[in-house]
């Protein structure tokens, strides 16, 4: 091989080599920096490689983060037991903050150091299996512990792990079993450490939250519980060394270990407490039943045969399920039996052929229900109705006490019509609501004349009429209604609409007037308003700004009776600067002749001819701009009378100044 050929296959092993050196140290490390982070499929393993810390899978594609042993692929500690992961895109990461979180695409970041977390930091894997989160002082050195796993316990104590409390932080450390083989979730048992009052410690087992077990105390040499099983005694005396610790700060207990190069205990979902070496420090069937026999043991009722049964039956998919003392074992259709030839079990196959003993003795409870449920519905039915057809018929009966009034009361009587006759008649009458009805073709939308509800009709025999009918959102009352109708029947005049009665049915409340094809009088006194009367308001305005004076009391003795019509005159005279403001001495002439010019084109006689705003606004602006030579103004004409004796006498005929102009575009 010649040298070059050498020297680069010299390099190319120094690099693989390099590379595996440096795969190795990545898959060994046990540190956790601030910007690093750990991915689905690494993991972070303790410097004696007998923990590591990484992601693990479960049933149904559920995703935790764990301590676990590397010996045994035992999970012993899952940090996110309540939030499972449902993707394998997650990841441990710590912020260059010092925040350690869980993340994962599509669900929030799970924060495990909340409130301790430091910018010069480091998380690390120790070889007792306690994950921690240490800050560093400048030189690298260690400041102080800011976060634990030993704090958050869950179904595994660790040596050197605590049980108990710590009054100073409130901390509470407690196991509690997973909830099922397969399910991290806190489940029913927890194995917690108690101080009695007489200074006596003992570890108490629960279930629910009720005392389930209890270790005894603990012997004065620290090493045995007085209720642990007696092959345990032995295990104890070699290979563990308890610890309590009681003050006014701290009520704890942990164990160390002696001579075994790994411990943990476990407590199952079962309520089994067990060592690494699966030695039963309390094996499930200790406390089965009410049995008092077992030391340590509690006599209450727990899960029982019958209960089982009953979670089996309402379960649909339920084929068969198993009494084991702590808890139900269910299988459903799709499940497969597998012999165990260790141990005796018994199962329990559900004929759903076969009725149940509640349903069959208690099935005339439900029929009693079903039938009083249904008078009770029956009853409410009843009350509604009555209710409601008593206040019918007090409604009714107010009607007709109010119609009697009518046409009884002295009040309709004083305003009477005199007949040719004589006699007086009476004018007011009460109508049908079914003639009102067939008057008004069932009070047609035709027919409408206004959105008062007043609405033309005619009577079978030709009279036309006009009905007002009142809003039922007025608000109004029989009380009140009557009240009008006895004000309007004292009102009547030959210039006024007449009221010729009044109807009255259910909530219907009616007018009957006499219909006035060619509109009220206020029609004809007033005119049309349009946006001319406006144009001649401003008309009227310019003047007054122009000559100082009020068109209201404004009356020149020897001419004119208005400002407008005094304006006129001096325009067609040729003299119209006699009506200027003295204080305008010093304006343009010209800009006065033309607002004076625009203000008479404002007040023509006939509607038509006034400008618009707008070309009043460019006439003003626009001096340049020739003007049309007004017409007559709207005022009021004069008529002069002479006397001998009083030769200078002025008489009036006054008219509508509004009414002159009845043109139907408006004013």
């Amino acid at each position: 091989m010649s040298q070059p050929a050498a020297l680069v296959f010299s390099i190319s092993v120094l690099i693989l080599c390099c590379s595996y050196l440096h795969g190795v140290t990545q898959a060994q490390t046990s540190k956790l920096r601030p910007g690093e982070s750990l991915s689905f499929t690494g993991e972070l393993a303790s410097p004696n490689g007998r923990y590591k810390l990484a992601f693990f899978t479960l049933r149904a594609g559920r995703s935790f983060l764990g301590i676990s042993n590397a010996s045994y692929s035992e999970n012993l500690w899952v940090a996110n037991r309540t939030t499972p992961i449902v993707n394998n895109n997650a990841n441990l990461t710590m912020k260059a903050d010092g925040v350690l979180a869980i993340r994962s695409i599509g669900q929030a970041p799970i924060v495990l150091n909340a409130n301790r977390a430091a910018v010069n930091s480091v998380a690390t894997l120790e070889d007792s299996g306690n994950f921690v989160v240490t800050e560093l002082n400048a030189d690298g050195s260690s400041k102080g512990v800011l976060w634990q796993s030993f704090d958050y316990p869950t179904d595994t104590l660790f040596p050197g792990m605590m049980l108990g409390n710590d009054f100073a932080t409130g901390k509470v450390w407690r196991l509690a079993s997973w909830l099922t083989d397969i399910n991290p979730a806190p489940g029913v048992f927890s194995l917690e450490w108690d101080l009695t009052v007489n200074g006596t410690v003992e570890l108490i087992m629960k279930r629910r939250g009720e005392v389930y077990w209890t270790s005894g105390l603990l012997e004065s040499d620290s090493r045995v519980f007085q209720n642990f099983p007696t092959p345990s005694e032995e295990f104890f005396s070699y290979d563990y060394q308890l610890h309590y610790v009681a003050n006014s700060s701290e009520r704890s207990f942990f164990y160390t270990v002696i001579s075994r190069r790994s411990s943990w205990w476990k407590l199952e979902p079962r309520g089994r407490l067990w060592d690494t070496n699966m030695s039963f420090l309390l094996d499930e069937d200790v406390c089965l039943g009410f049995s008092s026999a077992t030391p340590g043991c509690y006599n209450r009722a727990n899960v029982g045969l019958t209960d089982c049964w009953a979670g089996c039956w309402k379960n649909c998919s339920c084929i068969a399920y198993e009494m084991n003392g702590a808890y139900c074992r269910y299988w459903d259709v799709q499940a497969k039996f597998i012999p165990d030839e260790s141990t005796r079990r018994d199962y329990y196959v559900l004929n759903s052929s076969l009725p149940t003993p509640k349903e069959s003795s208690r099935w005339w409870i439900w029929v009693i229900v079903g039938l009083v449920a249904a008078l009770l519905v029956l009853l409410f039915g009843f009350l509604v109705y009555y209710r409601r057809k008593k206040l019918i018929d007090e409604r009714e009966r107010n009607e007709e006490e109010i119609l009697i009034e009518l046409t009884t009361s002295d009040q309709l009587n004083e305003s009477a019509e005199v007949g040719e006759d004589g006699k007086k008649s009476r004018s007011v009458k009460v109508f049908s609501f079914a003639s009102i009805q067939g008057a008004t073709k069932d009070f047609s939308l035709e027919n409408k004349l206004g959105q008062g509800g007043f609405g033309p009709g005619k009577f079978p025999e030709g009279q036309e009429i006009a009905v007002k009918r009142l809003s039922s959102g007025s608000g109004q009352g029989l009380v009140e209604f009557k009240n009008e109708i006895i004000l309007i029947a004292k009102l009547q005049h030959m210039n006024l609409v007449r009221l010729l009665g009044c109807c009255i049915f259910r909530d219907e409340k009616m007018l009957i007037y006499e219909y006035m094809p060619n509109k009220s009088l206020d029609f004809f006194l007033f005119g049309v308003f349009s946006d001319k009367s406006d144009v001649y308001s401003f008309g009227v305005l310019l003047l007054e700004i122009v000559s100082g004076h009020k068109n209201s009391s404004f009356h020149h003795y020897d001419r004119a009776v208005s400002l407008v019509a005094y304006a006129s005159e001096t325009w067609k005279d040729r003299t119209c600067l006699d009506i200027m403001d003295p204080t305008f001495v010093d304006a343009p002439r010209e800009q006065i002749l033309r607002c004076i010019h625009v203000a008479l084109l404002c007040v023509q006689d006939d509607a038509a001819d006034r400008p618009g705003m707008a070309d009043i606004v460019l006439m003003l602006t626009n001096e340049s701009m020739r003007l049309p030579e007004p017409n007559e103004p709207a005022y009021v004409t004069q008529k002069n009378k002479t006397s001998t004796k009083q030769p200078h006498i002025i008489e009036f005929e006054t008219y509508s100044l509004i009414s002159i102009t009845t043109v139907p575009e408006g004013r």
